[in-house]
């Protein structure tokens, strides 16, 4: 949620702002503007649509800028209360991440002669910044700040008297990148090829950039930054000739795993895994979705005893070990509601396997061990290649125990993708069936089932169907009631779950059902969709695909903006 960048330029032809935040678009977004500060005057443009209008409009250069990307919490979405926003004196812009819970106090305190222009917390830390600045130095005033401010937050604030970008951050993450320019962001994405060190910076760190060097602070003392050496790697985000950043993700997914077959897990990582009694999973949306298969794999596979939690209920539940082993995973590593639970888990000296789509982020940083997914950046808000990848790479981690890695299996499962991705006539044929349906079941039994929960959310995400996902026996004790004729029912049905599921078909065939099956080719059932799967707990790679390329053409169907789905954010950083 939220992208935000501060840049200090030696060169103002060398960096453009708007492209590196065209990287950061992923995060999910209805909002954006940029500010310039040019000779102590502010130049702002901002769009309530997408980046590539806020190019089209922005007619200036500058060696001090300040972007955002906005997904709104407080306040509608509107030119107005896009970021970013100017204190009341218009000495101070700011752009921010975050929620500030006590806005509404702060704001009863101790600004109460200021007037509001918008319905944003925003307004709120820049206002109460210059409130603060009136008695008090920047810096000083930040500190104030630190002590005053609930929730999460990551700010840069441009000064246009001093020439000054101030910044500070809480939960939120904030980096800092140097070489020949200083480039300050929510993301490591939105660096170029002239940064050559980053420092990530820690909650209720603060601190100034000023002809560029970075000034840092802590508890109102100055402390010195250790940049760690960066590699920039220029991430190809262009289409390609696809049509959508999701349909190209997709087609990524076999060469990804093909890279993923030999890859091996470092000893300290097989230690985990054979010392553990006990494995549990934590994460949220489409990597639960995963973590669910993990735990499948981890109690059929190693025999090792596993279960999977949502994130933001994880806390509620207490009988946990303390030899357990806590495996988390999240795309972006920057997941509000699990870094919660990460650090209460750190706190109490858990062991912590993380598993996300970088090595520069939060969660890893927290974490005893990471495992990078390696899928190239998602830009797509709905998540493809990452769920099959982190899906596949919990299996891996499932075989370790018993040595049950088959590598020829996987081999011939992922040569078999390419049938899949040469039948998409078939996949446009069942979207075209329910794309005007208002509501839709997926059904499976087991392992399936756990298919059906991702197929389910995907559809949602993109479609705006409603859709529900339940074990195929669960059906009749109530949501049988939902079964009139015509209503969609997609089965998934590999071996696992083959003995259980026909019964259910017949039950709603004999309701006139609209019954449609997707199932593994040594499943003896008549199918809408075969795939083809080498080894029955491999099934999820082929059906992953299948899942994705419905809910795909389904949103095309639609019209619906496939990449960017509303109200959604790629990478969840507020509670």
């Amino acid at each position: 949620m939220c992208g935000i960048i501060g840049c200090s330029l030696h060169d103002n032809s060398k960096y453009n702002i708007l492209s590196q935040l065209a990287k950061l678009e992923y995060r999910g977004y209805d909002s954006c503007g940029v500010t310039d500060l040019i000779n102590n005057q502010f130049f702002t443009f901002k769009s309530t649509n997408r980046i590539s209008d806020l190019k089209n409009k922005k007619t200036t250069l500058s060696n001090l800028s300040i972007a955002h990307t906005r997904w709104a919490t407080h306040g509608n979405v509107s030119t107005k209360n896009a970021h970013p926003i100017l204190s009341n004196n218009g000495n101070y812009s700011i752009v921010h991440n975050g929620i500030i819970e006590n806005y509404d106090k702060l704001k009863e305190v101790y600004l109460s002669a200021f007037r509001f222009i918008t319905e944003t917390d925003t307004e709120v830390i820049v206002n109460l910044f210059e409130y603060f600045c009136k008695t008090n130095d920047e810096i000083d005033s930040l500190y104030i700040l630190s002590k005053l401010l609930k929730g999460s937050y990551a700010f840069i604030i441009l000064d246009k008297k001093s020439d000054n970008m101030y910044f500070m951050k809480n939960k939120s993450p904030l980096i800092i990148g140097k070489g020949q320019d200083i480039i300050i962001a929510s993301d490591i994405l939105a660096f170029d090829k002239n940064v050559s060190s980053y420092y990530r910076l820690n909650d209720f760190e603060y601190g100034y950039i000023k002809n560029n060097k970075v000034f840092l602070y802590h508890n109102n003392k100055q402390i010195k930054p250790s940049f760690i050496s960066f590699i920039y790697s220029n991430y190809n985000n262009q289409l390609n000739g696809y049509n959508h950043y999701m349909e190209k993700e997709i087609y990524e997914t076999k060469d990804l795993l093909k890279k993923q077959i030999d890859f091996k897990f470092d000893s300290d990582i097989i230690n985990l895994i054979n010392s553990s009694k006990r494995i549990i999973l934590i994460a949220s949306g489409t990597s639960y979705h995963a973590g669910l298969l993990g735990s499948y794999f981890f109690n059929h596979l190693s025999n090792i005893e596993s279960s999977a939690y949502i994130a933001c209920e994880f806390e509620y539940f207490d009988y946990y070990n303390s030899d357990d082993l806590f495996i988390v995973i999240s795309q972006s590593g920057e997941t509000a509601d699990l870094i919660k639970i990460v650090n209460i888990l750190k706190n109490h000296n858990h062991n912590i396997l993380s598993i996300t789509n970088s090595i520069i982020n939060t969660i890893s940083t927290l974490s005893s061990k990471n495992i990078n997914i390696d899928a190239g950046i998602e830009i797509a808000v709905a998540s493809t290649k990452t769920y099959t990848l982190s899906s596949f790479i919990l299996y891996k981690l499932a075989c370790i125990k018993n040595n049950l890695y088959d590598k020829r299996s996987v081999i011939n499962c992922i040569a078999e993708l390419d049938n899949i991705y040469n039948s998409t006539d078939i996949y446009k044929d069942l979207a075209k069936s329910i794309y005007k349906n208002k509501n839709l079941f997926f059904l499976g039994s087991g392992y399936d089932n756990l298919i059906c929960k991702e197929a389910s959310l995907k559809l949602k995400e993109i479609s705006y169907i409603h859709s529900e996902s339940m074990s195929c026996g669960e059906l009749k004790h109530g949501s049988i009631s939902l079964i009139t004729k015509d209503f969609p029912v997609i089965y998934f049905i590999s071996d696992n779950g083959y003995k259980n599921t026909l019964n259910s078909i017949e039950e709603l065939k004999s309701r006139h059902a609209k019954v449609y099956i997707i199932s593994t080719n040594n499943v003896e059932i008549e199918s809408d969709i075969k795939v083809s799967s080498t080894n029955d707990l491999l099934s999820f790679i082929p059906f992953s695909i299948v899942l994705q390329f419905i809910s795909y053409y389904t949103a095309l169907l639609l019209n619906n903006d496939i990449d960017k789905p509303r109200n959604l954010a790629k990478s969840v950083t507020v509670l």
